[in-house]
């Protein structure tokens, strides 16, 4: 069977980025344009340092800059309002990362503990046929796999993922 979205989404675009574990100090990963954050930025940055190189090489731009920022402290409230920015929106993005893991984990667990359960009950059981038995905890086994593997495909809303079943 096939895992599609459900009824009135639409699905998310697959993309799967791939990393090289021998890269040094990981600086392809942000050079790469497919899946990177860094070129982007990196336009708007180049044009912002081409005018900052014109406004203090050419006569007129040394001029005017001292209009533009007559004092130094204008300058260091802006650089301290953007670096607390950048601090508190990365900091943001780690807490939320990590509650993510966190409930991805705690999810796990519970579907751990629940199958834990359903093979100890079915162990004490009275029922002197322990083939039917084992069989059962193996197909409980086999479904709690196919339950967390649907899942994480939902969580990380994969179009066209097939799950094979297993007999």
């Amino acid at each position: 069977f096939s895992l599609g979205p459900w009824p009135g989404s639409r699905p998310a675009p697959a993309r799967m980025i791939y990393y090289n574990a021998r890269d040094v100090l990981g600086l392809s990963i942000i050079f790469r344009v497919h899946g990177s954050v860094f070129p982007k930025p990196a336009v708007l940055a180049m044009l912002i340092a081409l005018v900052t190189v014109v406004l203090k090489t050419t006569p007129l731009g040394r001029s005017q800059t001292s209009k533009l920022v007559p004092q130094v402290s204008v300058y260091s409230f802006f650089t301290f309002v953007t670096s607390f920015l950048v601090v508190f929106r990365a900091s943001h993005s780690y807490s939320r990362f990590c509650e993510g893991a966190s409930a991805l984990t705690l999810m796990k667990t519970k579907y751990l503990d629940a199958c834990g359960q359903i093979i100890g009950f079915a162990s004490a059981s009275k029922t002197a046929d322990r083939v039917a038995i084992s069989m059962f905890q193996q197909k409980a086994v086999r479904l709690f796999s196919v339950l967390h593997g649907m899942s994480i495909a939902q969580l990380f809303a994969l179009p066209n993922m097939s799950i094979p079943v297993i007999a």
